[in-house]
């Protein structure tokens, strides 16, 4: 193995993007990667909607408004987790979760 596949091996980089029959890593986002991205993002702007910069706090909206929101992004994030059998995402996909979770 190749220091660059043990790389991208460690990192989980191959699960963002579409490879090629022969291995190589092309440009183009998985479907996954694509449609977490726009759930990631509706959920941050939802977020970003209700946070006071004075106070440095969320209002009590952001529960009621972008919970929705985040139930989907956590749903599709197990949901394809438990799919790839080992648990194995894009790890900025799982970066991106982490932040959200304690």
């Amino acid at each position: 193995m190749t220091e660059v596949n043990i790389c991208i091996s460690m990192s989980f980089i191959s699960g963002c993007f579409v490879v090629k029959d022969n291995g190589t890593l092309t440009p183009q986002l998985l479907n996954i990667t694509i449609t977490f991205q726009q759930l990631y993002n509706d959920t941050q702007n939802c977020f970003n909607t209700f946070y006071n910069v004075t106070t440095k706090k969320y209002e009590p909206a952001v529960c009621v408004n972008c919970t929705e929101k985040y139930c989907n992004l956590n749903k599709y994030y197990e949901d394809h987790k438990a799919d790839t059998g080992e648990g194995i995402l894009c790890m900025d996909i799982v970066d991106a979760v982490s932040v959200y979770t304690i």
